[in-house]
């Protein structure tokens, strides 16, 4: 038997859930809400109320406690199943803040214990692994950005390029004090354009600066040229960046095999988020009214 669907619309079931799935962390907390519907077994629907009477009634005593954040790595989940794959930094930090939030959840309801009884199964599916948490928060950040502290090698090749940067940058600085006043463009500096560090200079001295034309401005009237000295230091830049992508790829590689074997236990613990989600947004509810 199944349940009455015209009934729950006359009763406006779902506008019902569209309130309580408001009060859910997140997307996937608030969908979850809003696919219930009501048990036709009386075990069941005593054993759901109990969670949620267990869950109100913690939230009610500990009204200072900030839920951890209900991260979505469903996309790095899927990338880890496919073998020879490699997480994007984006995704490989979403697994980060999924073992952070599963870390501090299943801290929490181990020490409520007695509080909540009924949430054994959450906490249990919930995986906790400090060691690749913090392996990963010195990889990446939420930005999707990957930290001069992921690798020794990684941080040597930045502070490089780095430096040079800084050469590049002095050496065209000394060029355009060199220059004679007629082409020199009041007030202009160093600038990048497509990636390559150019000066601005008269189109009229073109011959004397040498090198390559890489922009122009609106008039004509001035030329962004790479000079020589330029283009023989971007070689070098250039295989400095060469260097930085594949050392980046390759942490993300290792981090990915290193996850890989932890795949069920992620995505068990990616569930438990997710359903404590759905208490957490009901409980609320029942605060509430």
């Amino acid at each position: 038997m199944s349940v009455n669907r015209h009934a729950l619309d006359v009763l406006e079931f779902g506008k019902v859930l569209e309130g309580v799935a408001a009060r859910a962390l997140s997307e996937l907390g608030r969908d979850r809400v809003l696919t219930l519907t009501p048990s036709l077994r009386l075990g069941l629907a005593q054993a759901e109320l109990q969670r949620v009477e267990e869950t109100a009634a913690f939230l009610h005593r500990h009204s200072n406690w900030n839920a951890p954040e209900i991260p979505d790595a469903r996309g790095a989940l899927a990338r880890l199943g496919m073998d020879g794959s490699v997480l994007e930094p984006q995704e490989l930090f979403s697994v980060g803040l999924l073992l952070s939030s599963g870390r501090r959840l299943r801290d929490v309801l181990s020490e409520a214990s007695a509080e909540l009884p009924s949430l054994v199964s959450i906490r249990e599916g919930l995986y906790r692994e400090q060691r690749t948490e913090k392996a990963i928060g010195k990889t990446v950040d939420q930005d999707g950005t990957v930290l001069d502290s992921a690798s020794p090698e990684l941080g040597r090749i930045r502070g490089r390029l780095k430096r040079l940067h800084v050469r590049v940058v002095r050496a065209l600085e000394k060029l355009i004090s060199t220059l004679p006043e007629r082409i020199v463009v009041p007030d202009g500096s160093v600038t990048i354009r497509d990636g390559r560090y150019v000066i601005p200079v008269r189109r009229e001295g073109r011959g004397e600066v040498g090198g390559a034309v890489l922009d122009e401005s609106a008039t004509g009237a001035t030329l962004f040229v790479e000079p020589p000295v330029a283009l023989e230091m971007m070689a070098e830049l250039r295989e400095l960046q060469r260097e930085e992508g594949r050392e980046v790829l390759r942490i993300l590689r290792e981090k990915t095999d290193e996850l890989r074997p932890h795949l069920l236990l992620l995505e068990a613990s990616q569930e438990s988020l997710v359903a404590f989600d759905s208490l957490y947004a009901r409980a609320l509810s029942a605060l509430s009214w």
